[in-house]
Order: C-alpha cells, then structure tokens, then sequence
C-alpha cells in the first residue's frame, strides 16, 4: 500500500524564509475560466478557449513574531527594530511575494523530493483571532495567477542587481513548456530594498521587452539597477539541497526556531485587550471578562490584464476594510454599561444609542508567556462599535458580542510595543 502524505512532510517558505508554527498553508484554489466554442453547423464543441488562471493561497499560524508580517512589506525580521516610533508594519506597504510549497520524501526525512512554486503573490487579506481556551492564531490570505508543480526542489533566490546580466544561477533548472515556450526560471520581479519599489518582469524570448533564459542562466531586457537593487527569482531543480530541521535551508535561514527564539504558541492568559479614550491623547485602561477577539484587515483586488500576456501585469485595490468582533462575559450590570460607555466613547451619564458611537482606538497585546515581554501590538485607530443586541436565557450566563469596524480602513502591527 502506498503511504500517504503528512503534513510533516510540507514546509511553507515566504521568500527566503521557512515560517513557523504553520497550521495550514497551500495554494487551495486554484480557478481558470474556460469557454467552449460552437459552430453553426455542427453538433459537437469545437475547442476551448482558457482565460488567465488567479490563484488564492493561504497561511494559518500560531507563530505571534513578526516574521511573516516582515517579510510580506520587504523587511528582514533579524533586524526590524522592536523600539516603540520605528516598529510600525502597515500591510498597505505589502509587496508582492513568492511563496515556495516544499515536499519531503517522507515525515522523518530533510530531503527534498518536489514542490509548489505560487510566485508574485499580493496580500488580499489579514486576520488575528484571539480566544479563551485557544491558542492565539493569524491567518493570511494572498492572491496570483499561476500554481507551478515542480519535478525537482523548488528554489526561491535574491540576487543584487547590477545590471542586465547574464545572471548564473547556481543549479541546473528544469523546464517548463509554458504554451510552447521552453522557460527555466519560472518567475522574475524586482525590488529595492530601501524604497520598496518593485517591477514584475515577464519572459519574452526575443529579450525585448522581458527576460530571457537558459537551464543556468538569465538576462533581463533593460539595466534598472539605480531603481532596483535586488531580483527575485524562483525555479525548479533536479539538484537537492536538504532542509534539516534543526539547520538551515538553502538561503540560510533556520527551519525551524526553536523554543528559546519565539514560543510554541500563545493562550489567552498572554493576550489583553485595550480601549482607548476618545480624546487627542488617548489614554488606555484593559478591558475585562473579554473571552475572545478577531480583527481583519482586508482588500478587494483589481487585476490588470493586456494582450500577449497569460499573466496579470498587476493586482491593486482601492481602500482597505477592517472589521472585527470582541466577545464579552461582563461580570455584572455595572460592567456591561461600563463597557458599552468605553467602546461607544459615550459619557456614563448619557443615553447610548444607535447613532451615539464614536470612533475609539482599540489595542490589542501579545506576550511572551514565560518572560511577559510584548511580541506583537495589533492597533486600530479607530474602531466604531455597533451597540449589541442580547438575549436573556435560564441558567445562563449573558454574553455579548461587540462588532466593529474602522472608519479610515487602518490596522497597525508593531514588532513589540507600540509606546
């Protein structure tokens, strides 16, 4: 009998770096729209016309470090400060990014055998979800236009650029007959690491107007390097390179951290929730009998198309939108009016309504569980809450759920404190 896979055998890799404490990661769909053609005359379909395939990935983790926040604005994790003014990751600043799917001959093995290459990947969605009981959870959603399955290792790799090459890769790349066209390095963008500028540049065999490659090499089409200082490229080779779990993989990034560098996961005693005072200097007090909360920030995608190309030559959105849910169990009838007060921004001595909410800003903070170091501040500066309805019931206890949105579409990650 055949074994089956485990998902001890899959690594997810973001670019250059292999995420941790992954619950679930893959490209999960994948849809292409196909068209039959029909002629007058004849009783069967004559052929199928195919549109630009658009592929939704996603990553679900315990992992509470910004690693992965990082790397989808184009910073190293290793050296984003954690101090309070230059800590700030905003996922409008989010840049494409490469997403390596790697498959292991087995659960107890470092070797490689195949994978899924997701290249040029843009943020659509984010999600923290924060519960008692749980062990606190984000969840990314990411968007493209293709899903490569790969006969060798798949390879993700940063180059600097210095011009128009040719560049050498350093192993032997496989083929892909992409619609008769024989392409060996699957995907190509440009980036700069200081200005954050980024340019997709697609494969064109006449060297013209894209890049152009053999098994072991690539050139591209124009020198940008004033512009762009790094190439960011993938591609499938025969050529294995372990992935051990206590070493490092190809790029040099450590596999798996270890207990002593981010915990294993974070409960509910470790997370606290903030509201802020309506006022120019906010001043913020914990919010009690919180039993769970979930925050998303989330975008529409728009993708560019253009003739001659079976790839999207861009994927955009207009304004974000943040909505959430804080889910309480108020200790008493004081509690709840108190709570209603602090979310609403209304005065205790005033009538809460429907249309009395203000914006507030709402924190929420995550610590490490043996030093009670904050790791992650997730702030929203404005969150208007929605006043709850409720439902009385015997022998139980009222809960309430507080739903919110942000007015202005902002949602902030901080690598540690915010102040």
């Amino acid at each position: 009998m055949a074994a089956t896979i485990h998902g001890a055998q899959i690594l997810t890799q973001a670019g250059v770096s292999v995420l941790d404490r992954v619950q679930s990661a893959g490209p999960g769909d994948v849809s292409i729209s196909r068209d039959k053609i029909y002629e007058l005359g004849n009783d069967k379909s004559i052929g199928t016309t195919t549109g630009v395939p658009e592929v939704s990935y996603s990553v679900e983790s315990f992992d509470v470090s910004c690693e992965f926040e990082c790397r989808l604005i184009g910073e190293n994790p290793a050296t984003f400060p954690t101090t309070p003014g230059t800590n700030e990751i905003d996922f409008k600043d989010a840049l494409p990014i490469d997403m390596l799917s790697i498959f292991k001959t087995r659960k107890n093995s470092d070797t490689v055998e195949t994978g899924v290459i997701s290249p040029y990947l843009a943020l659509s969605s984010v999600s923290y979800s924060f519960g008692v009981g749980d062990n606190a959870s984000q969840s990314f959603s990411l968007n493209g236009d293709t899903e490569l399955l790969t006969p060798g290792q798949p390879y993700y790799a940063e180059i600097v650029n210095t011009g128009t090459g040719p560049y050498t890769i350093p192993r032997t790349a496989d083929k892909y007959n992409d619609s008769g066209r024989d392409v060996y390095i699957l995907s190509v963008m440009l980036k700069d690491s200081v200005t954050k500028a980024y340019k997709r540049v697609f494969f064109d065999q006449a060297g013209v107007t894209g890049y152009t490659n053999t098994s072991t090499t690539f050139t591209l089409p124009a020198a940008e390097q004033a512009t762009y200082d790094t190439i960011c490229i993938t591609y499938s080779s025969s050529t294995k390179v372990n992935y051990d779990d206590d070493g490092v993989g190809p790029n040099g990034q450590t596999v798996h951290e270890g207990l002593l560098v981010k915990p294993a996961a974070v409960q509910a005693k470790d997370l606290d929730v903030y509201i802020g005072t309506n006022d120019a200097t906010p001043v913020f007090t914990r919010m009690i009998s919180v039993q769970n909360i979930q925050a998303t920030w989330s975008v529409t995608m728009e993708n560019g198309e253009e003739l001659g190309n079976n790839r999207f030559t861009y994927t955009e959105y207009d304004v974000p939108d943040v909505s959430g849910s804080i889910g309480i169990k108020p200790i008493s009838v004081a509690d709840l009016a108190d709570k209603f007060s602090r979310v609403t921004g209304v005065p205790a001595a005033e009538v809460i309504g429907p249309n009395s909410s203000v914006p507030v800003p709402l924190e929420m903070r995550v610590r490490h569980p043996d030093t009670g170091v904050v790791l992650k501040t997730i702030y929203i500066p404005d969150a208007r809450f929605d006043i709850p309805g409720f439902t009385g019931q015997v022998n139980s206890r009222l809960e309430n759920t507080l739903n919110f949105t942000s007015d202005t579409g902002e949602m902030f990650v901080y690598n540690g404190a915010r102040v």
